[in-house]
């Protein structure tokens, strides 16, 4: 989670619930390491809308973004043993960390994928059709639905990009 905010509440809420064995890493996931332009909606930085695409704050028109340095990191670093679910909401670097999965071969090692995937106008960045051959390549039925959970190859528009909800389960599972 690269939002200083948002591990704030993280922190909170695992130390409350006195959560063991969960560890916080605070940088945005990628498909290369270094370091990377967080944009956070001013005056709102706890309630989310954070990303590291700069076509998504162009698409919000009159809105104040401010904007930091984080570090990148690989999220295939992180994955040492099978994991049950991978939800990933990274608004618009969601292909980035497909892409660093499957080159590392960590893929093989996620059962089931769910998250929002978000399609930025003019990007080639970020394709729904790459993300869903890749998971094809590497065994996973896919598919996209909309907010009634109806099977749909479906998108939610939302000024200058537009998103839908992703669903992938690993076949050799």
């Amino acid at each position: 989670e690269p939002n200083p905010n948002a591990c704030e509440a993280f922190e909170r809420n695992m130390a409350l619930n006195k959560l063991k064995g969960v560890s916080l890493k605070k940088a945005a996931a990628s498909d290369s390491t270094g370091e990377i332009m967080l944009y956070f909606k001013k005056h709102k930085p706890q309630r989310g809308k954070t990303t590291i695409v700069p076509e998504i704050i162009s698409s919000y028109k009159n809105k104040s973004w401010d904007e930091m340095t984080v570090p990148k990191v690989l999220l295939s670093e992180y994955i040492k043993k099978p994991v049950d679910l991978l939800k990933v909401d990274t608004e618009g670097s969601e292909g980035a960390i497909i892409r660093d999965l499957h080159s590392s071969g960590k893929i093989k090692l996620i059962k089931q994928y769910v998250g929002e995937f978000h399609r930025i106008m003019n990007s080639k960045e970020n394709k729904l059709l790459d993300i869903m051959n890749t998971f094809d390549q590497n065994g996973f039925d896919s598919f996209t639905y909309n907010e009634s959970l109806e099977t749909a190859p479906f998108f939610f528009k939302k000024k200058g990009f537009s998103y839908a909800t992703l669903r992938a389960f690993n076949r050799n599972y």
